[in-house]
């Protein structure tokens, strides 16, 4: 059995419960094949209230950075500007 552990109105749920609900972080496995450095990082889609649903894009991404946020409505942020 998974470790729980209560704090100020959260709760975080170890890796080992597979118990998602409530959690405060989900890890997922990479989408990419290779090692991507977070210099590499050019782009984030960040939906108002789903920040599981955040994700950064590389520059050979950005179209489908494009796609995303309009199937979330909601605009790509590049990293430098």
């Amino acid at each position: 059995m998974g470790v729980r552990v209560s704090g100020e109105g959260s709760r975080l749920v170890s890796e080992q419960t597979g118990d998602e609900s409530g959690a405060l972080a989900r890890r997922r496995a990479p989408r990419r094949s290779g090692q991507v450095s977070v210099a590499d990082l050019v782009a984030i889609v960040r939906p108002t209230g789903l920040w599981d649903a955040w994700r950064c894009f590389t520059a050979d991404e950005l179209g489908e950075a494009e796609e995303y946020a309009k199937s979330l409505g909601v605009a790509v942020q590049y990293f430098n500007e």
